[in-house]
């Protein structure tokens, strides 16, 4: 994960509860192309959210884009996620 030296970063400030699951990624996820458009953060937003609604792990990423031939995806994608329990 890059951090821009002379980019405005967003700051938000929160309670991180139990269960709660924070994901990070690159742009290789929100810059995949579905069809002759990119997927775009939305679409990020809502692979991960399905990810984590079926319960299965961020590990398997690579099976959901395997089972999702409309997603092409051209760059690396790396992903962090941070759970408190």
């Amino acid at each position: 994960l890059g951090i821009l030296k002379d980019y405005q970063y967003e700051v938000s400030i929160g309670e991180f509860r139990s269960g709660s699951t924070i994901l990070l990624y690159t742009v290789g996820l929100s810059e995949a192309f579905v069809g002759d458009h990119f997927f775009g953060e939305g679409g990020a937003e809502q692979l991960l959210q399905e990810i984590v609604r079926q319960g299965k792990s961020v590990k398997s990423i690579e099976s959901v884009f395997s089972n999702r031939p409309e997603i092409v995806v051209s760059d690396d994608i790396t992903l962090l996620s941070v759970s408190k329990r």
